[in-house]
């Protein structure tokens, strides 16, 4: 049983990966109805609910906070992509709409992978400061003159 769960898993894994291939190649290898682009922007948003899942699990508000940013974001896009759904095709605005809704769906998806991903989190930060090339102040300060002059005279009038 848990094998057929694992290779129903993969393939439907492999199916998805397909359709954004196919949903992204454009108006000459896309599809002409949009129900490829309308099934990746559903996708993503199934993605990113589960992001939202793992993060209630880890009991992190951080991540749970940006994948709820994210996944406000994409409800309007899901909604639109909906909507053109069944389009006529030979309307290039609502072509072009859909293109744009999936496209934003697909950037806040990358979004939410990075709000759960540890990829930012755990980047070492190379910090290296480079110092101006003066001499020790110590030994030298470049602001006084080379000579000193003689001290003044004590006035008489003290």
């Amino acid at each position: 049983m848990r094998l057929v769960l694992k290779l129903g898993t993969a393939l439907l894994s492999a199916g998805l990966a397909a359709g954004a291939i196919t949903a992204f190649a454009g108006p000459d290898g896309g599809d002409s109805n949009g129900t490829g682009l309308f099934d990746q922007v559903l996708a993503d948003a199934r993605h990113v609910q589960q992001l939202q899942q793992i993060a209630r699990k880890e009991n992190d508000v951080i991540k749970l906070n940006c994948v709820n940013d994210k996944l406000i974001q994409l409800k309007p896009k899901l909604n639109i992509a909906e909507q053109l759904q069944h389009a006529d095709p030979s309307n290039t605005q609502a072509a072009t709409d859909l293109r744009q809704a999936a496209e934003e769906a697909h950037n806040l998806r990358t979004e939410a992978d990075q709000c759960v991903g540890d990829s930012l989190v755990n980047t070492e930060s190379v910090t290296s400061f480079t110092h101006p090339d003066l001499p020790d102040p110590g030994m030298f300060n470049p602001w006084l003159p080379t000579t000193l002059e003689p001290p003044a005279y004590a006035s008489p009038f003290n």
